[in-house]
């Protein structure tokens, strides 16, 4: 027997969503996209939440309802782009030198085409307290370091030191990827200027 659909509900929508949930979750994406593009234009502290309110034509109080502080909001913008990076570094052989760095900065390309205003915001809220998105960035740290340790391992970090070069990485990546441009070339450029960076060769 055909199975029937509840009317009004569009093909393909899951089964148990109603119309108000589905308007909640459009919402819901349409504040970050927002949100996404005020904070890495303009910066995290300088954009406030009735700002966002206002461009999404939305009240306070329904914001609020989606994200009760700006930390929130901060933290559902840049956790898909923490998942994607500790998903695609953990297939990262970390034995392997310089080649193993490659592969790191490779992430760092991939998520600049596919997240790139989450990287942005990134940037800009580094001084903010982790707050709900702490173990991810824990898991992220945990991946890169390693990998960093096994070149400074081989004699191929500049510094000797993978903190140090950790930290070169995650305040200098998003600043170089900005300037690399776009095209087929900057992944490359991108590479060379971070291995310039952070390592000896």
């Amino acid at each position: 027997m055909a199975s029937q659909r509840a009317p009004g509900r569009p093909p393909g929508a899951p089964a148990g969503e109603s119309r108000v949930e589905r308007r909640r979750l459009a919402r819901h994406q349409r504040l970050l996209a927002i949100a996404a593009q005020r904070f890495a234009a303009q910066g995290v502290e300088c954009v406030c939440l009735e700002a966002i309110a206002d461009a999404a034509d939305i009240s306070r109080g329904t914001l609020y309802s989606h994200f009760p502080t700006k930390e929130a909001l901060v933290a559902a913008i840049v956790r898909p782009a923490l998942e994607h990076a500790v998903t695609a570094l953990s297939a990262i052989d970390r034995g392997r030198g310089v080649a193993s760095v490659d592969a790191l900065l490779a992430v760092w390309s991939e998520l600049w085409l596919e997240h790139r205003d989450a990287l942005r915001v990134m940037q800009h809220s580094r001084a903010m307290p982790l707050g709900e998105i702490a173990a991810l960035h824990g898991a992220l740290m945990e991946r890169v370091l390693p990998v960093l340790a096994g070149a400074a391992a081989r004699g191929a970090l500049r510094s000797d030191d993978p903190a140090l070069a950790a930290r070169i990485l995650a305040r200098l990546a998003v600043p170089l990827l900005e300037l690399c441009g776009e095209g087929p070339e900057a992944a490359a450029r991108f590479k060379d200027a971070m291995h310039g960076l952070l390592l000896r060769c």
